[in-house]
């Protein structure tokens, strides 16, 4: 049962205007769960957010236990229509289907799917290092020729042949050619490092796009292009499919090839020119990054503080490196607690723990340090330009007259003094 109620917007909810109560969440726990609609259409998002929340509430419902969803919709006056008006319904609804796929025979419905597509493209965001992943992403890939972009805190530099260096050369305003948008679009994970990739996929959607997630997980459709959801966990569903794989035709199986070989001449060219620009002997932040991400051993840990220090080590990528676990405190990017988290996970492992952070960051969480416990497997590499850098970047914040003081912050702390403080080697 899909309940829909029918309100007047926020702004007037308790201001003692006519046939207006608190609405939202009217039926509490008598619903599985309670939904809003938007009261302004204004806006692209709008219509999105419309057609996300409605397929939501419609498969929430289906779900065992099987039972009502109350979807409340606000609107504003004027509630009727002139009489020069017309009433027209959207040709353009997009169905998300729910489907919970676990063993081999629930899942050969997408290894047939599969290989009607000839340009297939895996997306995955933010997930903890999993060799199992790896291994049955790589089996996937050589069995489908399907193409693989992975930001680094997608925890997958060893999977062979994805592209690594997408926010290089994705420019978000020209897109890249045709060619290169995807017919079906895998997802799975959390979020994206890369804006340029999300706009991009946004502004050329896939015919499908599947997002793997476990069973009860809210839904995510970041990418404003979802069809399916697919309830089971990646290793589950890279492994059987791989295992199920149906052949293409032989010119769909050149058409894979050629679209994996685009974009990874493109990631090449990128590769090679960052090696080049890394090697040489000018010292500048992306040199030192750089630096460092060579020089992280392996079976370690790498921690990524937000703002610039993530963005220079997707750029870069750490190729070659066997068993790094690279963490990133992701979801709303702040600069808070990348001390913290860092300096927590050095005290639960042996293994050794880099933190490459930038100065705001560094100084903002400083407390982190301030414990009875010492953590001598902690390496910080703190990229001090003495202030937020990637405001000067920012379209918005670089051409106002506050740029400086209350963007960029700047600053002339001196980490040793930290490190006196609080007993470490500078």
């Amino acid at each position: 049962m899909i309940i829909l109620t029918a309100d007047r917007p926020k702004e007037w909810v308790g201001q003692q205007d006519g046939q207006t109560i608190q609405q939202f969440e009217i039926y509490n726990k008598h619903v599985k769960h309670s939904y809003e609609l938007p009261a302004d259409y204004v806006h692209d998002d709008s219509y999105w957010h419309i057609n996300r929340i409605m397929n939501e509430a419609i498969n929430l419902s289906e779900q065992e236990p099987k039972g009502p969803v109350h979807v409340n919709v606000p609107f504003r006056e004027p509630f009727y229509p002139n009489p020069d008006e017309s009433l027209a319904f959207s040709d353009k609804i997009r169905v998300i289907k729910t489907y919970q796929a676990n063993s081999g025979a629930e899942l050969e419905y997408y290894s047939r799917k599969i290989a009607d597509f000839s340009k297939v493209l895996v997306v995955p965001g933010q997930a903890p290092y999993n060799p199992e992943l790896i291994q049955a992403l790589e089996k996937f890939r050589e069995k489908t020729n399907c193409t693989v972009i992975a930001d680094i805190i997608s925890n997958l530099h060893e999977l062979p042949e994805s592209i690594k260096h997408h926010d290089l050369f994705i420019d978000h305003k020209k897109g890249l050619p045709e060619s290169f948008k995807p017919e079906l679009l895998i997802t799975f994970g959390n979020s994206l490092i890369s804006k340029n990739l999300k706009i991009y996929l946004r502004n050329n959607p896939a015919s499908e796009h599947w997002h793997i997630q476990p069973y009860g997980s809210p839904v995510v459709d970041t990418l404003k292009s979802l069809t399916e959801i697919i309830q089971t966990d990646p290793v589950t569903f890279f492994r059987q499919v791989s295992l199920d794989s149906h052949q293409s035709n032989d010119f769909n199986i050149q058409k894979k090839h050629n679209y994996l070989h685009a974009w990874s001449i493109i990631d090449n060219k990128v590769n090679n020119f960052l090696e080049k620009e890394i090697q040489k002997n000018t010292f500048n932040e992306m040199s030192a990054v750089g630096a460092s991400l060579k020089a992280i051993p392996d079976n370690s840990v790498l921690h990524l503080a937000n703002s610039m220090a993530v963005r220079y080590a997707n750029f870069i990528g750490l190729k070659g490196k066997k068993a790094v676990r690279v963490k990133a405190n992701r979801g709303t990017s702040g600069i808070d607690g990348s001390n913290s988290t860092a300096f927590g996970n050095a005290l639960v492992t042996d293994q050794l723990v880099t933190l490459i952070t930038g100065d705001l960051a560094f100084f903002y969480d400083r407390n982190a340090f301030w414990n009875n416990y010492r953590v001598p497997n902690l390496r910080i590499i703190l990229i001090n330009n003495h202030g937020g850098g990637i405001f000067r970047m920012i379209q918005g914040p670089a051409h106002l007259e506050e740029l400086e003081e209350f963007f960029v912050t700047k600053q002339n702390q001196n980490a040793a003094h930290v490190a006196v403080e609080f007993g470490f080697q500078y």
